[in-house]
Protein backbone atom coordinates (compact mmCIF):
# COMPACT_ATOMS: atom_id res chain seq x y z
CA UNK A 1 0.00 0.00 0.00
CA UNK A 2 1.11 3.46 -0.72
CA UNK A 3 2.76 5.27 2.52
CA UNK A 4 2.80 2.29 4.43
CA UNK A 5 6.04 2.72 6.78
CA UNK A 6 9.11 1.70 5.27
CA UNK A 7 8.01 2.31 1.91
CA UNK A 8 9.96 5.51 0.07
CA UNK A 9 7.03 7.74 -0.44
CA UNK A 10 6.83 7.35 3.35
CA UNK A 11 10.47 7.87 4.08
CA UNK A 12 10.23 10.84 2.39
CA UNK A 13 7.14 12.40 4.01
CA UNK A 14 9.11 11.85 7.44
CA UNK A 15 12.08 13.32 6.29
CA UNK A 16 9.96 16.38 5.19
CA UNK A 17 8.69 16.20 8.83
CA UNK A 18 12.35 16.38 9.99
CA UNK A 19 13.19 19.62 8.14
CA UNK A 20 10.21 21.37 9.04
CA UNK A 21 10.70 20.85 12.75
CA UNK A 22 14.36 21.59 12.09
CA UNK A 23 13.33 24.85 10.10
CA UNK A 24 10.99 26.04 12.94
CA UNK A 25 13.85 24.92 15.75
CA UNK A 26 16.50 27.36 13.62
CA UNK A 27 13.76 30.10 13.03
CA UNK A 28 12.70 30.08 16.75
CA UNK A 29 15.86 28.78 18.57
CA UNK A 30 16.92 32.70 19.68
CA UNK A 31 13.44 32.92 21.32
CA UNK A 32 13.41 29.56 23.23
CA UNK A 33 17.10 30.35 24.46
CA UNK A 34 15.91 33.62 25.53
CA UNK A 35 12.95 32.21 27.57
CA UNK A 36 15.73 29.42 29.10
CA UNK A 37 18.11 32.46 30.09
CA UNK A 38 14.91 33.94 31.88
CA UNK A 39 14.25 30.34 33.59
CA UNK A 40 17.76 30.43 34.56
CA UNK A 41 17.99 33.58 35.60
CA UNK A 42 14.73 33.50 37.79
CA UNK A 43 16.37 30.69 39.78
CA UNK A 44 19.43 31.97 40.31
CA UNK A 45 17.71 35.56 41.82
CA UNK A 46 15.21 33.28 43.45
CA UNK A 47 17.94 31.74 45.26
CA UNK A 48 19.64 34.76 46.26
CA UNK A 49 16.39 36.45 47.26
CA UNK A 50 15.65 33.66 49.93
CA UNK A 51 19.26 33.56 51.59
CA UNK A 52 18.48 37.44 52.01
CA UNK A 53 15.00 36.98 53.52
CA UNK A 54 15.85 33.79 55.52
CA UNK A 55 19.04 34.83 56.90
CA UNK A 56 19.81 36.42 59.95
CA UNK A 57 22.00 38.99 61.36
CA UNK A 58 22.72 37.20 63.95
CA UNK A 59 25.78 34.77 64.88
CA UNK A 60 25.17 31.03 64.61
CA UNK A 61 27.37 28.64 66.05
CA UNK A 62 31.01 29.16 64.19
CA UNK A 63 30.14 32.87 63.77
CA UNK A 64 31.50 33.58 67.14
CA UNK A 65 34.76 32.66 66.21
CA UNK A 66 35.04 34.69 63.63
CA UNK A 67 33.41 37.66 65.93
CA UNK A 68 35.97 36.82 68.47
CA UNK A 69 38.79 36.79 66.25
CA UNK A 70 38.19 40.31 64.90
CA UNK A 71 37.58 41.39 68.81
CA UNK A 72 41.91 40.21 69.46
CA UNK A 73 42.78 41.16 66.27
CA UNK A 74 41.75 45.24 66.40
CA UNK A 75 42.99 45.28 69.95
CA UNK A 76 46.76 44.32 68.62
CA UNK A 77 49.43 46.21 67.72
CA UNK A 78 52.06 43.78 67.63
CA UNK A 79 51.99 42.36 63.78
CA UNK A 80 53.39 39.18 64.28
CA UNK A 81 50.80 38.26 67.04
CA UNK A 82 48.04 39.35 64.05
CA UNK A 83 49.70 36.55 61.68
CA UNK A 84 49.49 34.33 64.47
CA UNK A 85 45.75 35.39 64.97
CA UNK A 86 45.30 34.62 61.31
CA UNK A 87 46.97 30.88 61.27
CA UNK A 88 45.32 29.59 64.40
CA UNK A 89 43.51 26.70 64.17
CA UNK A 90 39.85 26.78 64.37
CA UNK A 91 38.63 22.58 64.70
CA UNK A 92 40.45 20.95 62.39
CA UNK A 93 40.82 24.24 59.98
CA UNK A 94 42.58 26.98 59.50
CA UNK A 95 39.91 29.17 57.84
CA UNK A 96 42.56 32.23 56.67
CA UNK A 97 40.17 32.43 53.74
CA UNK A 98 37.21 33.55 56.04
CA UNK A 99 39.13 35.30 58.49
CA UNK A 100 40.29 37.31 56.02
CA UNK A 101 36.67 37.80 54.47
CA UNK A 102 35.31 39.19 57.87
CA UNK A 103 37.95 41.45 58.60
CA UNK A 104 37.95 43.26 55.48
CA UNK A 105 33.74 43.54 55.65
CA UNK A 106 34.82 44.98 59.35
CA UNK A 107 37.16 47.25 57.78
CA UNK A 108 35.87 48.71 54.80
CA UNK A 109 31.89 48.60 55.62
CA UNK A 110 31.84 48.67 59.56
CA UNK A 111 30.12 46.35 62.30
CA UNK A 112 29.31 42.77 61.20
CA UNK A 113 25.85 42.04 59.30
CA UNK A 114 25.34 38.74 59.46
CA UNK A 115 22.78 39.03 56.26
CA UNK A 116 25.08 40.61 54.27
CA UNK A 117 28.13 37.77 54.93
CA UNK A 118 25.57 34.94 54.21
CA UNK A 119 25.23 36.89 50.50
CA UNK A 120 28.66 36.95 49.96
CA UNK A 121 29.27 33.24 51.23
CA UNK A 122 26.97 32.60 48.70
CA UNK A 123 28.17 34.14 45.56
CA UNK A 124 30.70 31.44 45.86
CA UNK A 125 27.76 29.49 44.20
CA UNK A 126 28.06 32.00 41.31
CA UNK A 127 30.88 31.37 40.75
CA UNK A 128 30.56 27.65 40.44
CA UNK A 129 28.16 28.19 38.32
CA UNK A 130 30.02 30.18 35.52
CA UNK A 131 33.08 27.62 35.63
CA UNK A 132 31.00 24.27 34.96
CA UNK A 133 28.76 26.02 32.54
CA UNK A 134 31.71 26.94 30.31
CA UNK A 135 33.04 23.38 30.73
CA UNK A 136 29.32 22.05 30.24
CA UNK A 137 29.36 24.48 27.07
CA UNK A 138 32.45 22.75 25.12
CA UNK A 139 30.66 19.39 25.16
CA UNK A 140 26.92 20.49 24.88
CA UNK A 141 27.53 23.52 21.54
CA UNK A 142 23.97 23.59 20.56
CA UNK A 143 22.07 22.27 23.63
CA UNK A 144 22.02 24.51 26.29
CA UNK A 145 19.48 22.91 28.48
CA UNK A 146 22.15 21.56 30.45
CA UNK A 147 23.01 24.88 31.66
CA UNK A 148 19.51 24.84 33.29
CA UNK A 149 20.79 21.28 34.57
CA UNK A 150 23.50 22.82 36.25
CA UNK A 151 21.40 25.83 37.85
CA UNK A 152 19.31 23.32 39.25
CA UNK A 153 21.48 21.41 41.00
CA UNK A 154 23.90 24.31 42.31
CA UNK A 155 21.18 26.53 43.23
CA UNK A 156 19.13 24.09 45.16
CA UNK A 157 18.20 24.44 48.85
CA UNK A 158 19.02 21.08 50.43
CA UNK A 159 22.58 23.24 51.59
CA UNK A 160 20.22 25.31 53.70
CA UNK A 161 22.17 24.52 56.71
CA UNK A 162 25.31 25.98 55.05
CA UNK A 163 23.20 29.25 53.06
CA UNK A 164 21.88 30.35 55.82
CA UNK A 165 25.38 30.92 58.12
CA UNK A 166 27.92 33.37 57.59
CA UNK A 167 30.75 31.46 58.31
CA UNK A 168 29.71 28.08 57.06
CA UNK A 169 28.82 29.28 53.53
CA UNK A 170 31.83 31.17 53.02
CA UNK A 171 33.84 28.32 54.47
CA UNK A 172 32.22 25.59 52.44
CA UNK A 173 31.68 26.88 48.94
CA UNK A 174 35.12 29.20 48.97
CA UNK A 175 37.20 26.07 49.01
CA UNK A 176 34.98 24.28 46.33
CA UNK A 177 35.29 27.91 44.05
CA UNK A 178 39.00 27.86 44.97
CA UNK A 179 39.52 24.37 43.99
CA UNK A 180 37.78 24.42 40.38
CA UNK A 181 39.45 27.79 39.61
CA UNK A 182 42.63 26.23 40.04
CA UNK A 183 41.93 23.57 37.65
CA UNK A 184 40.26 25.67 35.13
CA UNK A 185 43.63 28.11 34.87
CA UNK A 186 45.79 25.05 34.83
CA UNK A 187 44.50 24.17 31.73
CA UNK A 188 45.94 27.56 30.36
CA UNK A 189 50.03 26.78 29.44
CA UNK A 190 49.88 30.63 30.07
CA UNK A 191 52.65 32.10 33.29
CA UNK A 192 50.08 34.53 34.19
CA UNK A 193 47.10 31.82 34.67
CA UNK A 194 49.51 29.37 36.21
CA UNK A 195 50.01 32.12 39.25
CA UNK A 196 46.81 33.07 39.69
CA UNK A 197 46.00 29.07 39.71
CA UNK A 198 48.78 28.85 42.79
CA UNK A 199 46.97 32.09 44.81
CA UNK A 200 43.46 30.33 44.54
CA UNK A 201 45.42 26.99 45.81
CA UNK A 202 46.59 28.84 48.72
CA UNK A 203 43.36 30.02 49.21
CA UNK A 204 41.44 26.93 48.79
CA UNK A 205 43.98 25.31 51.37
CA UNK A 206 43.21 27.88 53.72
CA UNK A 207 39.63 28.02 53.35
CA UNK A 208 38.94 24.74 54.64
CA UNK A 209 40.91 21.47 55.09
CA UNK A 210 39.81 19.77 52.25
CA UNK A 211 41.14 22.64 50.46
CA UNK A 212 45.05 21.30 50.39
CA UNK A 213 44.02 18.22 47.99
CA UNK A 214 43.92 20.68 45.05
CA UNK A 215 47.73 20.54 45.43
CA UNK A 216 47.55 16.80 45.29
CA UNK A 217 44.48 16.85 41.97
CA UNK A 218 46.14 19.26 40.09
CA UNK A 219 49.88 17.75 40.58
CA UNK A 220 48.48 14.61 39.17
CA UNK A 221 46.53 16.43 36.58
CA UNK A 222 50.20 18.24 35.82
CA UNK A 223 51.37 15.05 35.42
CA UNK A 224 48.99 13.61 33.11
CA UNK A 225 49.94 16.08 30.63
CA UNK A 226 53.47 15.70 31.09
CA UNK A 227 54.11 18.87 32.19
CA UNK A 228 56.99 18.30 34.03
CA UNK A 229 58.80 21.84 34.82
CA UNK A 230 55.67 23.20 35.71
CA UNK A 231 54.85 20.34 37.97
CA UNK A 232 58.47 20.72 39.79
CA UNK A 233 57.57 24.49 40.57
CA UNK A 234 53.87 22.99 41.62
CA UNK A 235 55.66 20.55 44.09
CA UNK A 236 57.95 23.18 45.76
CA UNK A 237 54.96 25.46 46.84
CA UNK A 238 52.73 22.90 48.04
CA UNK A 239 55.72 21.90 50.41
CA UNK A 240 56.00 25.07 51.85
CA UNK A 241 51.86 25.56 52.06
CA UNK A 242 51.67 22.32 53.42
CA UNK A 243 54.66 22.88 56.00
CA UNK A 244 52.86 26.56 56.83
CA UNK A 245 49.76 24.37 57.25
CA UNK A 246 50.53 22.06 59.75
CA UNK A 247 53.12 23.83 61.76
CA UNK A 248 51.66 23.86 65.30
CA UNK A 249 48.77 21.58 64.19
CA UNK A 250 47.10 19.84 67.02
CA UNK A 251 44.59 16.85 66.24
CA UNK A 252 40.85 18.05 67.51
CA UNK A 253 39.63 16.50 70.79
CA UNK A 254 36.42 15.83 69.80
CA UNK A 255 37.51 14.30 66.61
CA UNK A 256 38.80 10.09 66.06
CA UNK A 257 42.03 9.46 64.95
CA UNK A 258 42.29 9.00 61.35
CA UNK A 259 44.96 6.28 61.34
CA UNK A 260 41.99 3.98 62.52
CA UNK A 261 40.07 3.88 60.12
CA UNK A 262 41.55 0.27 59.05
CA UNK A 263 38.86 -0.95 61.19
CA UNK A 264 36.05 0.71 60.14
CA UNK A 265 37.08 0.48 56.39
CA UNK A 266 32.88 -0.83 55.23
CA UNK A 267 31.14 2.16 57.24
CA UNK A 268 34.08 4.44 55.85
CA UNK A 269 33.37 3.25 52.07
CA UNK A 270 29.58 3.63 52.85
CA UNK A 271 29.59 7.02 54.39
CA UNK A 272 31.98 8.22 51.29
CA UNK A 273 29.06 6.97 49.07
CA UNK A 274 26.20 8.55 50.76
CA UNK A 275 28.62 11.82 50.93
CA UNK A 276 28.66 12.09 47.17
CA UNK A 277 24.84 10.93 46.99
CA UNK A 278 23.96 13.29 49.60
CA UNK A 279 22.34 15.76 47.64
CA UNK A 280 19.42 13.53 46.80
CA UNK A 281 18.63 12.45 50.06
CA UNK A 282 17.94 14.02 54.16
CA UNK A 283 20.22 13.07 56.72
CA UNK A 284 21.70 13.96 59.94
CA UNK A 285 20.72 13.86 63.43
CA UNK A 286 17.72 16.05 62.97
CA UNK A 287 16.21 13.88 60.54
CA UNK A 288 16.69 9.92 62.53
CA UNK A 289 13.94 8.48 60.19
CA UNK A 290 14.60 10.33 57.10
CA UNK A 291 18.40 8.90 57.38
CA UNK A 292 17.44 5.41 57.41
CA UNK A 293 14.90 5.80 54.26
CA UNK A 294 17.72 7.74 52.17
CA UNK A 295 20.77 6.42 53.21
CA UNK A 296 20.63 3.13 50.48
CA UNK A 297 19.47 5.79 47.39
CA UNK A 298 22.44 8.18 48.26
CA UNK A 299 24.79 5.07 48.23
CA UNK A 300 23.64 3.44 45.56
CA UNK A 301 24.25 6.79 43.86
CA UNK A 302 27.48 7.94 45.51
CA UNK A 303 28.58 4.40 44.28
CA UNK A 304 27.47 4.69 40.55
CA UNK A 305 29.50 8.48 40.25
CA UNK A 306 32.34 6.67 42.10
CA UNK A 307 32.48 3.67 39.55
CA UNK A 308 31.89 5.89 36.73
CA UNK A 309 34.79 8.27 37.69
CA UNK A 310 37.27 5.29 37.81
CA UNK A 311 35.98 4.18 34.53
CA UNK A 312 36.63 7.09 32.91
CA UNK A 313 40.36 7.31 34.78
CA UNK A 314 40.17 3.70 32.69
CA UNK A 315 39.80 5.42 30.00
CA UNK A 316 42.40 7.25 30.11
CA UNK A 317 39.88 10.35 29.48
CA UNK A 318 42.02 12.84 31.60
CA UNK A 319 44.60 12.61 28.83
CA UNK A 320 42.60 15.19 27.07
CA UNK A 321 43.05 17.96 29.35
CA UNK A 322 39.45 17.61 30.37
CA UNK A 323 39.34 18.66 34.47
CA UNK A 324 35.84 17.72 34.87
CA UNK A 325 37.33 13.93 36.19
CA UNK A 326 40.00 15.74 38.06
CA UNK A 327 36.61 17.74 39.69
CA UNK A 328 35.20 14.04 40.38
CA UNK A 329 38.52 13.02 42.43
CA UNK A 330 39.11 16.38 44.44
CA UNK A 331 35.42 15.75 45.73
CA UNK A 332 36.00 11.53 46.44
CA UNK A 333 38.67 12.82 48.18
CA UNK A 334 37.10 14.95 50.09
CA UNK A 335 34.38 12.19 50.96
CA UNK A 336 37.15 10.19 52.29
CA UNK A 337 38.85 12.76 54.66
CA UNK A 338 34.99 13.89 55.95
CA UNK A 339 34.38 9.93 56.30
CA UNK A 340 38.05 9.48 58.42
CA UNK A 341 36.84 12.44 60.20
CA UNK A 342 33.43 12.21 61.26
CA UNK A 343 32.65 8.71 60.93
CA UNK A 344 32.47 8.31 65.03
CA UNK A 345 29.31 10.71 64.58
CA UNK A 346 27.23 7.99 62.59
CA UNK A 347 26.49 7.19 59.44
CA UNK A 348 23.97 9.52 59.03
CA UNK A 349 26.67 12.65 59.15
CA UNK A 350 27.62 12.01 55.43
CA UNK A 351 24.19 13.30 54.79
CA UNK A 352 24.05 16.40 56.64
CA UNK A 353 22.61 19.65 54.89
CA UNK A 354 26.10 21.31 54.64
CA UNK A 355 27.80 18.14 52.55
CA UNK A 356 24.96 18.58 49.39
CA UNK A 357 27.12 20.77 47.57
CA UNK A 358 29.79 18.75 46.99
CA UNK A 359 27.46 15.97 45.80
CA UNK A 360 25.57 18.38 43.80
CA UNK A 361 29.39 19.33 42.09
CA UNK A 362 30.45 15.70 41.62
CA UNK A 363 26.59 14.50 39.78
CA UNK A 364 27.12 17.77 37.33
CA UNK A 365 30.39 16.46 36.45
CA UNK A 366 29.63 12.99 35.96
CA UNK A 367 26.46 13.91 33.72
CA UNK A 368 28.70 15.94 31.55
CA UNK A 369 31.60 13.18 31.54
CA UNK A 370 28.77 10.35 30.52
CA UNK A 371 27.10 12.51 27.63
CA UNK A 372 30.42 13.62 26.14
CA UNK A 373 31.56 10.00 25.86
CA UNK A 374 28.36 7.89 25.13
CA UNK A 375 26.17 10.76 22.83
CA UNK A 376 29.16 12.40 21.46
CA UNK A 377 32.38 10.25 20.65
CA UNK A 378 30.74 6.99 21.25
CA UNK A 379 34.15 5.47 21.81
CA UNK A 380 32.80 2.29 22.99
CA UNK A 381 30.77 1.57 19.43
CA UNK A 382 28.25 0.01 22.01
CA UNK A 383 24.49 0.76 20.99
CA UNK A 384 23.34 3.00 23.49
CA UNK A 385 19.67 4.82 24.09
CA UNK A 386 20.06 8.58 23.11
CA UNK A 387 20.54 10.48 26.10
CA UNK A 388 17.73 12.83 26.66
CA UNK A 389 18.22 16.13 28.35
CA UNK A 390 14.86 17.11 28.01
CA UNK A 391 13.32 14.08 30.37
CA UNK A 392 16.44 15.08 32.75
CA UNK A 393 15.77 18.76 32.98
CA UNK A 394 12.37 18.09 34.26
CA UNK A 395 13.69 15.75 36.70
CA UNK A 396 15.93 18.42 38.12
CA UNK A 397 13.60 21.49 38.27
CA UNK A 398 11.28 19.37 39.94
CA UNK A 399 14.04 18.10 42.21
CA UNK A 400 14.88 21.93 43.08
CA UNK A 401 11.00 22.40 43.99
CA UNK A 402 11.17 19.73 46.31
CA UNK A 403 14.31 20.78 48.31
CA UNK A 404 12.73 24.41 49.24
CA UNK A 405 10.82 23.04 52.22
CA UNK A 406 14.59 22.77 53.83
CA UNK A 407 14.90 26.55 54.00
CA UNK A 408 11.47 26.94 56.51
CA UNK A 409 12.78 23.97 58.40
CA UNK A 410 16.15 25.34 59.39
CA UNK A 411 15.01 28.75 59.48
CA UNK A 412 12.27 28.37 61.53
CA UNK A 413 13.43 25.52 63.55
CA UNK A 414 17.35 24.75 63.95
CA UNK A 415 17.85 28.84 63.70
CA UNK A 416 14.83 29.58 65.48
CA UNK A 417 17.15 30.34 68.98
CA UNK A 418 19.00 32.73 66.79
CA UNK A 419 15.66 34.50 65.01
CA UNK A 420 14.87 35.47 68.95
CA UNK A 421 18.98 36.58 69.32
CA UNK A 422 19.34 33.42 71.59
CA UNK A 423 23.06 31.50 71.76
CA UNK A 424 23.57 28.46 69.62
CA UNK A 425 26.94 27.73 70.45
CA UNK A 426 28.70 24.81 72.64
CA UNK A 427 29.20 27.30 75.77
CA UNK A 428 27.03 29.95 76.08
CA UNK A 429 28.75 31.87 78.42
CA UNK A 430 31.68 32.58 76.28
CA UNK A 431 29.28 33.81 73.29
CA UNK A 432 27.91 36.29 75.61
CA UNK A 433 31.15 37.42 76.57
CA UNK A 434 32.01 37.48 72.88
CA UNK A 435 29.33 39.94 71.75
CA UNK A 436 29.48 42.20 74.90
CA UNK A 437 32.92 42.76 73.78
CA UNK A 438 31.92 43.18 70.07
CA UNK A 439 29.37 45.86 70.92
CA UNK A 440 32.17 47.57 73.05
CA UNK A 441 34.52 47.10 70.50
CA UNK A 442 32.31 47.90 67.54
CA UNK A 443 32.45 44.92 66.01
CA UNK A 444 28.65 44.13 66.16
CA UNK A 445 25.79 45.11 67.33
CA UNK A 446 22.65 43.01 68.51
CA UNK A 447 19.67 44.42 67.02
CA UNK A 448 17.31 45.87 70.30
CA UNK A 449 13.81 44.46 70.36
Amino acid sequence: MKGTPGSPKASKGYQQLLNLIEYFKNRYHHIILKRLYLIILTIVLSYYLTVFLFSINFPISDDFALIDFINHYIKTNNSLEKIALFFAQHNEHKIVTTKLLFLSYYKLVGPLNFKYLCLIGNLSILGLYLILAKQARDVFITNNLILLVIACLLFQYGSAESMLSAMASISNYSVLLFALLTMDLLKSEKADCFITAIICAVLASFSQGNGLVVFIIAAMYLLSQKRYRIFSIWILIAAVVFYFYFKGYKTSTHQPDPLLFINNLWKILIFMFAFMGSAFGVGGSNYPLLTKVFLVPTVAIGLFVFIVTVFFFYMRKYKDGNILIWINLFIIFTSFLTATSRIDFGLSQALVSRYHINSSLIVISTIILLYQQFTLQRPLKISLPQFSLKYLTTFFILYLLMTFPLIFFFSYKIYRPARNQEIIFPVKAKAVEILEKAEVNGVYFMNKK
